[in-house]
């Protein structure tokens, strides 16, 4: 499990009640358990009658052949890009003010959002936004388009169940990534290493600014949030430890 599926998304706090007795249900079923967060692992070690022994911490792997970019990030306007559903829009709120003071101050980028609500990103952008339909198909080649990816995200119990997998698809794409620091988000990214940061004292205007003026001097930020991700988040570094989690005695 990658999610905090133990919980609905708008709940505060987490399961309760019949949730709580269908989740615990549904986890004694199991005579394996992987989950891709410690938190989530916590969580499941809590519900009566379950072993902890069977559950085991294993990030999302990514497919670094296949997600790898083929854009110099260095040769135009950037694009500031986020990856999502509509339903997390509302995550935009933050940045996209953030962006618009910074159109308005004459700053120069381009937005480019794939899977949000027009509708809600247009409450708080109002300049010019590339609006992309998302596809299986054409992923690789809507990640391509972008330069810094970004992903906000609120401090709370949904979120922190996260894993942080678009995050992760930036990185492996050696795109300059700007996220919350929250969750599994702050254990990816090492901030103004392989990537930044968004949280405490440091806001995403303070972000955004400092990117846009250091922007075509930051590839190392790309180059290292790859080796990152090849490292530490692949499939081909990482496809025997997964394979032996379902052939081990």
């Amino acid at each position: 499990m990658d999610d905090a599926i133990f919980m609905e998304k708008d709940g505060p706090t987490g399961p309760s009640g019949d949730d709580e007795i269908r989740f615990s249900d549904n986890m004694a079923l199991y005579n394996r358990i992987i989950t891709s967060t410690d938190l989530l692992k916590t969580h499941i070690e809590g519900v009566p009658g379950i072993d902890s022994s069977i559950i085991s911490v294993l990030p999302n792997y990514i497919d670094t052949e296949k997600y790898r970019s083929k854009k110099n990030n260095t040769d135009s306007i950037p694009v500031i890009g986020w990856i999502g559903t509509p339903t997390n829009t509302i995550y935009l709120k933050d940045p996209l003010l953030a962006l618009q003071k910074l159109h308005d101050l004459g700053r120069e980028f381009k937005v480019m959002l794939c899977g949000a609500d027009e509708g809600e990103a247009r409450k708080w952008y109002s300049a010019d936004i590339d609006f992309v339909q998302w596809s299986l198909e054409h992923e690789v080649g809507i990640y391509n388009r972008i330069d810094i990816g970004i992903m906000p995200l609120p401090d709370d119990v949904w979120t922190a169940g996260k894993a942080g997998y678009k995050l992760m698809l930036y990185m492996a794409m050696g795109k300059i990534a700007v996220a919350s620091d929250v969750g599994q988000n702050s254990n990816i990214i090492q901030h103004g290493i392989d990537g930044f940061l968004v949280g405490g004292d440091i806001e995403w205007e303070h972000i955004f600014s400092r990117v846009l003026n250091e922007y075509r001097s930051l590839s190392y930020i790309g180059n290292r949030a790859r080796e990152k991700i090849i490292v530490q988040y692949s499939l081909e570094g990482n496809g025997e430890r997964f394979v032996g989690m379902f052939t081990s005695e």
